[in-house]
């Protein structure tokens, strides 16, 4: 199994359990749907590349659903998040998000990859020189 941790917002606290108060809902809630859309993503790269189906059972499950199997301990996330901040997000939900991501084209490009800075910079002078544009980033 490969275990991942979804970030929280800093905006909430805990006040019992699962339980919690957030003192910027919108703030919260924008971090939560860009770690959710971060985690489909690599949940997506996870399952191609190790050929499993997110649909089947038992491929992908949340600390709840993995303690119900005896894999996890006993915590309510990331469920309780979403369900804390009223997301519309279910553990199935994901699950669909993921399959569907899976089948979705994803154009990279990459020209290069330095250790020297100036190499990199005369790749990219060159880039621009023929009609490029692009950015160097550490």
């Amino acid at each position: 199994h490969i275990g991942i941790e979804m970030c929280e917002p800093s905006h909430i606290k805990y006040t019992s359990g699962s339980k919690f108060t957030c003192s910027d809902t919108a703030k919260a809630t924008a971090i939560v749907e860009r770690t959710y859309k971060s985690a489909v993503e690599l949940f997506a790269y996870l399952c191609r590349e190790y050929a499993l189906n997110p649909l089947a059972a038992g491929v992908i499950l949340s600390h709840s659903e993995g303690y119900k199997r005896g894999l996890a301990s006993n915590h309510g996330d990331p469920e309780h998040l979403w369900n804390g901040l009223k997301l519309p997000y279910t553990m199935d939900g994901f699950r669909a998000d993921v399959k569907a991501a899976m089948s979705e084209t994803i154009y990279r490009v990459q020209v290069g990859a330095f250790r020297n800075k100036q190499y990199a910079n005369d790749l990219l002078t060159k880039l621009k020189q023929a009609g490029f544009d692009g950015f160097i980033t550490k």
